[in-house]
């Protein structure tokens, strides 16, 4: 299959699971991420290096964000 009908039906793929079958979006990407990399050829060996790098950036600006938000949010509930 090409990349971006790959792509499509992994995009349509995760929306079953989420809207569905309720599965949790994290999950659902995860899962989806691993189906699209196997169908593109990957190896398992291959595919958990980029699944890491993918998610590792990804949450690495997410953690900064929400551990400041949360700070902010203490600071807000102690001051009243």
């Amino acid at each position: 299959m090409t990349p971006i009908i790959t792509v499509i039906v992994g995009i349509a793929v995760l929306l079953i699971l989420i809207i569905r079958f309720k599965v949790n979006a994290f999950i659902g990407l995860l899962l989806v991420s691993i189906g699209i990399g196997l169908a593109q050829g990957l190896t398992f060996g291959e595919l958990v290096p980029v699944i890491q790098k993918g998610v590792g950036s990804t949450l690495g600006y997410l953690a900064l964000v929400l551990g400041l938000g949360a700070i902010l949010g203490g600071i807000l509930v102690d001051s009243g």
